[in-house]
């Protein structure tokens, strides 16, 4: 098994980057909001990175793309912007169907989408 030094970013920088997005785009009331949305991601964010997961492993192009797509997505309409940019890279792999290439960067993808799970707990 190999073992990833994987950096990943700080839960503080997730948090104020999440933080000042949703403050820009739902002004006051993103403080309200953010338990709520926190759960959601929760609820969604680890289904869809199995599909991620599955479609690597069953070298599926069209399940790479659209759960890579949607998890960016997610992640970046809460301010994620690494996460997000993790999921395009695996999301692009799907174009040349090089899932080497995304089961390369998964460990990444996953180390940050467990630290913002993390972030996330802290805040329900």
């Amino acid at each position: 098994m190999s073992v990833f030094n994987v950096a990943v970013t700080s839960k503080n920088e997730i948090l104020e980057g999440m933080k000042a997005w949703l403050s820009e785009s739902l002004g006051d009331s993103f403080d309200i909001m953010l338990p709520e949305l926190a759960e959601m991601y929760i609820e969604d964010g680890p289904a869809l990175l199995g599909d991620i997961k599955n479609a690597i492993a069953q070298q599926d192009t069209t399940g790479l793309k659209n759960s890579a797509h949607a998890l960016k997505g997610c992640s970046s309409s809460l301010g994620l912007s690494v996460l997000a940019q993790h999921c395009q890279v695996v999301e692009s792999s799907s174009s040349t169907a090089d899932f080497e290439m995304a089961s390369s960067k998964m460990p990444e993808l996953e180390a940050e989408f467990n630290q913002v799970i993390s972030v996330f707990e802290e805040l329900i």
